[in-house]
């Protein structure tokens, strides 16, 4: 939350700098327009995210046909940023919200009372959608709140979620494994031992189908966070080999997911439905490809860290068409409301710029000219040991970490592999750092 009263005083100037600069990406929804979108009759809604997928897990040696029709039936953004973490990109992608205006900067421990819970007053998307006559359903990982907010296997509902099917409100590995877990259907738990990614599509599959739209779906599935294993052989290509690395373990992971896509799908007519696929944060450490560096994935703002794909497919999108535009997690939420002709309610996510007009027009640049992202640790207020911070343009990253800070030419250097010293760059410097003091002055660590 807020530092001091001194520090908001002397920081005015600052705030008014970053509520001007977020005023003015979103008043460039109205500018660009999304005219077609909201003269159509409301669409259903579904929301898929993976889990620790950067963009360098999406490569043509992996076999993914459901994500490819995605993309061949919609458009792919190839500017999209999350959190380093898991727990801050959901808060980010639910309640439109940066981490740290509720302390968050990692995942969240729900069984210590002690750490970060999302407060019942915060509006998260569902209770909006609820409100507009949507029935909400929730499958899969949550990760947002601790005991203290009350019974963990009622978290979701608490958020305007009607349902709550397949789920699991942390890690598997912290529990179980895929094979063996235990699940949560609308606050009774259970133990089961069918796979969890097939759980997770069978229950939005059956959801989907029994409930009349308009209807949105939060499908969150696991996979391919650990606990790394060999998927079953059932949902992978014929003659596929899962081979002894953590990577190809990870990799046949992401093929299950894949599968487990294209079988929801079938069940989903995009004629009525909008389809978004993203994913949390970047790749694992424990997974990287031969060509990474696992100091430069999940957890850093590297772009191996924060880069994620995201897919956008179905009833008002643009067919096989790619986007530069670039789209923050925290997004999510206006862009939703902006598709049904709907504004953001007063005092939610006020982090959050709608991308709405790229839907149908993925050429424009979007109404974002910079995208914010930062991990830390611990929760709470300080003192931290870490925090890691970067703003994103089209071209360039001011990149923190403990103190440093550099900047990166992402066209000319997209490794990342030639930091740039801020001085040698003064003017740009001072743009990029611009919103990051203001970020900072509203109480970012």
């Amino acid at each position: 939350m807020l530092r001091s009263t001194a520090r908001l005083l002397t920081s005015l100037g600052l705030l008014l700098f970053l509520a001007a600069a977020v005023s003015a990406q979103r008043a460039r929804t109205a500018s660009t327009g999304s005219t077609e979108l909201r003269h159509a009759p409301r669409p259903n809604l579904l929301v898929i995210v993976g889990d620790d997928i950067g963009w360098r897990d999406i490569d043509a040696s992996i076999p993914t046909p459901s994500l490819d029709r995605l993309a061949d039936e919609g458009v792919t953004y190839r500017r999209a940023y999350s959190t380093p973490l898991c727990s801050p990109t959901r808060l980010a992608l639910l309640f439109g919200l940066h981490g740290f205006r509720e302390e968050l900067g990692q995942f969240i421990n729900t069984c210590d009372p002690g750490d970060v819970s999302v407060p019942l007053a915060r509006m998260a998307l569902p209770q909006v959608l609820r409100k507009l006559g949507y029935r909400t359903f929730a499958a899969g990982k949550w990760h947002l709140n601790t005991v203290a907010l009350g019974p963990l296997n009622q978290a979701p509902q608490l958020f305007g979620f009607d349902t709550y099917r397949a789920g699991w409100v942390d890690n598997l590995g912290k529990v179980g494994t895929y094979f063996d877990w235990p699940r949560i259907d609308d606050g009774v738990v259970t133990s089961t031992t069918e796979y969890n990614t097939t759980a997770i599509r069978r229950a939005t599959t059956e959801w989907w189908a029994a409930t009349d739209g308009p209807k949105f779906a939060y499908v969150a599935f696991h996979a391919p966070h650990g606990p790394f294993h060999a998927a079953p052989a059932s949902l992978l290509p014929p003659g596929y080999v899962v081979g002894p690395t953590t990577r190809d373990r990870f990799e046949s992971m992401i093929v299950a997911l894949d599968t487990e896509l294209g079988h929801l799908l079938a069940e989903i007519d995009l004629r009525d439905t909008l389809v978004l696929f993203i994913s949390d944060n970047g790749t694992p450490e424990a997974a990287v490809a031969p060509d990474q560096d696992a100091a430069r994935v999940k957890s850093s703002v590297y772009e191996g860290g924060i880069h994620v794909p995201v897919f956008a497919a179905g009833w008002g999108v643009a067919r096989g068409q790619e986007s530069q535009a670039l789209i923050g997690t925290t997004d999510l939420f206006a862009t939703v409301l902006d598709v049904l002709g709907v504004s953001v309610p007063a005092g939610a996510a006020q982090d959050s710029v709608s991308f709405a007009p790229t839907l149908t027009q993925p050429a424009s640049a979007g109404n974002r000219t910079w995208v914010y992202s930062q991990a830390f640790a611990p929760n709470g207020s300080g003192p931290y040991g870490f925090n890691t911070k970067a703003i994103v343009t089209a071209t360039h990253k001011l990149w923190y970490r403990n103190g440093q800070e550099v900047l990166y030419d992402l066209v000319n250097d997209p490794t990342e592999a030639s930091p740039i010293a801020p001085a040698s760059m003064p003017g740009l410097y001072s743009t990029l750092r611009a919103p990051m003091t203001a970020y900072e002055a509203a109480g970012a660590p």
